[in-house]
């Protein structure tokens, strides 16, 4: 809540970079922690957002094999199923 508030006050630029530089920590930290399902699907939503559509569909694909790991009913499959068909397009 914190950055967020940080961040409305910052230049557009500033923004940039300021999201630009927590979406490179959070990958930094999946690549010490890759069995983090959800910090993933953070990832994948990130790169979406920012228009990185490969460094999106790798995310998730990260996080779709960790899926074994979920129960079947888990809606992040369908999450997952559902954004890779979208990007894939």
């Amino acid at each position: 809540a914190e950055d967020v508030a940080a961040a409305e006050e910052m230049s557009a630029e500033d923004r940039g970079e300021f999201i630009r530089s927590m979406v490179n920590r959070l990958a930094s930290r999946l690549e010490e922690d890759p069995d983090d399902l959800d910090g993933w699907l953070r990832l994948a939503n990130a790169y979406t957002v920012l228009g990185e559509k490969e460094q999106a569909i790798s995310a998730y694909e990260q996080a779709n094999g960790l899926l074994t790991e979920v129960p079947a009913d888990d809606p992040r499959r369908q999450m997952i199923i559902q954004a890779l068909s979208e990007l894939e397009d």
